[in-house]
């Protein structure tokens, strides 16, 4: 699993997971920890422990657990609209290499691209 993540004030994150990788498990998902790299922005403190490297824009943040990204978002306004379907899939576990099943229109109801009928 890869994915660049974009915040509403632009920060970005690169997020990995996966064989040869800094998660948890690494190989297929669901993960409970994932490596994210390269933040644009400032990093919430709940990051700190995970860095490779005093200079935070330019290490990677290995084993960090799934749940600390949301700290990442919310310190920048949030997920832009194109990144909530990804965050959706990397919760659930979905891995382009080895896809799980899914219902698309679910996954947009929940990332809150398209409303409920």
């Amino acid at each position: 699993m890869k994915a660049l993540f974009k915040c509403k004030d632009g920060a970005t994150v690169s997020v990995i997971a996966g064989v040869g990788c800094y998660s948890t498990p690494r190989g297929s998902g669901p993960w409970s920890a994932v490596e994210a790299g390269f933040p644009t922005s400032d990093i919430p403190d709940s990051w700190k422990k995970y860095a490779e490297d005093a200079d935070y824009s330019n290490t990677v943040f290995g084993w960090m657990p799934v749940p600390l990204l949301q700290d990442y978002f919310d310190l920048h306004g949030g997920l832009r609209p194109a990144g909530r379907l990804e965050w959706v899939a990397l919760k659930r576990g979905y891995d382009e290499l080895n896809p799980v099943p899914f219902d698309a229109d679910e996954y947009r109801r929940q990332a809150g691209l398209e409303e409920e009928d």
